[in-house]
């Protein structure tokens, strides 16, 4: 059943009603590693349509089973799975306010991603939630880092009058084009490129 709806396109209430079927047995009764990846997986999946309908704290109860399900080398042998789980379970603890699950979550993210781009989401909403709590230094800092690390050099300081040219000059950019031309742009697709706009916007 578990493959079956993995491979195959179901309705939400199939998804929703097989995932508890499945969470409501013993873990430690599954015979085959193989199992309990593919139950991880649908915990993934259906954690996935939960936070669609912004049902982010019982999303967030299917990526920690998903999670429970894992075994002891996961990051090493389901790198992906993991990788997907904890970065959606870090979301989720984001947007219900968990601060402490978010760093739990984002440590194990930052300590075992196999790259830096891989460990950017988890170091968005770290960063984030330092913002959060007011503790706008220590963001500031984090933040112009992950900034110089994906391209982007942030002065710590700058003067009045430096500013003042810089946005001269992109009035001057954006006035060389008609506003039906930035419409007609396509959305921007470059993950990283993306990040580096959610830091950005944050820091201002």
């Amino acid at each position: 059943l578990c493959k079956h709806i993995i491979e195959y396109q179901c309705d939400d209430s199939i998804l929703f009603t097989a995932v508890d079927q499945v969470n409501r047995g013993d873990p430690t009764t599954i015979m085959y590693p193989e199992h309990g990846k593919w139950i991880a997986f649908l915990n993934l999946k259906a954690g996935k349509k939960a936070m669609e309908m912004a049902a982010f704290a019982f999303a967030l109860t299917l990526f920690e089973q998903g999670m429970r399900l894992l075994h002891e080398e996961h990051w090493l042998n389901d790198y992906q799975l993991s990788l997907e789980l904890f970065d959606c379970a870090l979301k989720c603890s984001y947007a219900i306010g968990d601060h402490k699950k978010l760093h739990v979550f984002s440590e194990q993210v930052i300590s075992s991603a196999k790259s830096f781009e891989d460990k950017l989401n988890a170091k968005f909403y770290s960063f984030s939630s330092l913002c959060d709590a007011s503790m706008f230094d220590e963001a500031i800092k984090k933040g112009i880092w992950v900034l110089s690390m994906l391209g982007e050099d942030i002065p710590f300081s700058t003067s009045h009058s430096h500013i003042l040219a810089i946005i001269a000059e992109t009035r001057s950019i954006l006035n060389s084009y008609s506003f039906e031309t930035l419409l007609n742009y396509k959305m921007m697709a470059d993950s990283i490129k993306i990040t580096t706009m959610k830091f950005l916007s944050r820091l201002i």
